[in-house]
């Protein structure tokens, strides 16, 4: 007989997903090309994605090709040397693919780089192959603490919330 509570959630274990060899292939090119990615390759790199594709990140949602590669196109014109590495990708289901990643960057030539640690869901379309989905998951303070200024703020307000969730009540 188990100890667990009479509701608690019952977990399986995860098993890899029957992924044909064609998808670990367009995996394994996805991520080369946002390993490799750069202005100039930004349009072939939106191409991947359907038309109608939504993609989302902590600080916009964008829907729509053009609007996707605007984005990555904006990424290169606000930071210094932006760049993904360390890819590791798994596919979830034949069509939901989780990636893992680091993002490095600097805010200026002068400034130290940042990593900043995520992760992207993508959904492909069952039909087309092309990515109709793409969610980023990462932690936004991370990114404006690299702000000189900014930086120093959400530093203090990290440790404020952190020193709070340490405080116990009594009662």
């Amino acid at each position: 007989m188990s100890n667990a509570p009479h509701n608690a959630p019952v977990v399986a274990p995860l098993a890899a997903p029957a992924v044909s060899p064609e998808r670990h292939l367009w995996a394994q090119d996805f991520c080369a090309r946002a390993a490799s990615l750069s202005p100039a390759t930004v349009e072939a790199f939106a191409a991947q994605y359907h038309p109608q594709a939504v993609f989302s990140d902590p600080f916009q949602t964008v829907v729509g090709r053009p609007a996707i590669a605007q984005a990555y196109q904006s990424m290169f014109g606000a930071l210094t040397q932006p760049r993904f590495s360390d890819l590791q990708a798994a596919w979830t289901d034949p069509e939901t693919l989780a990636i893992r990643w680091v993002f490095r960057f600097s805010v200026s030539a002068r400034a130290p780089e940042t990593a900043l640690q995520g992760t992207s869901w993508l959904r492909l379309d069952p039909v087309s192959g092309l990515i109709c989905s793409h969610e980023d998951h990462w932690d936004a303070s991370a990114f404006f603490g690299a702000f000189p200024g900014i930086g120093a703020v959400v530093r203090w307000l990290k440790s404020r919330v952190a020193h709070a969730g340490s405080v116990t009540q009594t009662g």
